[in-house]
């Protein structure tokens, strides 16, 4: 198992490396992915977390969902968005995150959302994607992911809105052409 997420790992950062490499070009290779199975392999490789959080992770998404997208930038802002909510868990319960999609002719919503401490939106919402920014005070917390996360979807044409409330939870909704 420990192969199978290190096997993983290293190929979204060799992924990620080419890409950063190739960042000045404006057009990303974008394929069609199965959001579902993109959302299997990562949740796969973030297995510990999740056991070692207690969270429950319900996937909603239909295997059939395709969406346009690079595949290292989708697998790591589901990692991202993920890990994020199980690192911001409520102290007082276990995180339950859900993920889910609707399709349209405009493309694909991606949901993600939990239970966790919130962001006050209205003291920190203007610098939620800054780099450098952290809101909770946590010692890992190097504020580069939310960043990371919103420069990967915009190279890909899409958008992020986030919705939260303290103490009781975000939902973040991606947005793919």
């Amino acid at each position: 198992h420990l192969k199978t997420i290190s096997n993983s790992f290293s190929e979204t950062l060799n992924n990620l490396n080419e890409i950063i490499h190739t960042q000045n070009i404006s057009d990303i290779e974008q394929v069609k992915l199965n959001l579902y199975s993109c959302i299997i392999k990562v949740l796969s490789s973030i297995d510990t977390q999740i056991q070692e959080s207690s969270a429950t992770i319900h996937n909603h998404i239909d295997p059939k969902v395709l969406l346009l997208g690079n595949p290292a930038y989708i697998e790591s802002i589901l990692v991202n968005l993920v890990t994020n909510a199980i690192k911001y868990k409520h102290p007082h319960r276990s995180p339950i995150i859900n993920i889910s999609c609707t399709t349209s002719y405009c493309g694909v919503e991606l949901i993600i959302s939990d239970n966790g401490l919130g962001i006050d939106l209205e003291k920190h919402g203007q610098d939620l994607f800054g780099m450098y920014k952290t809101f909770h005070g946590n010692k890992d917390a190097r504020g580069i992911g939310l960043y990371i996360t919103k420069y990967q979807i915009d190279t890909m044409g899409g958008d992020i809105k986030v919705e939260s409330e303290v103490n009781k939870g975000s939902k973040f909704i991606v947005y793919f052409k």
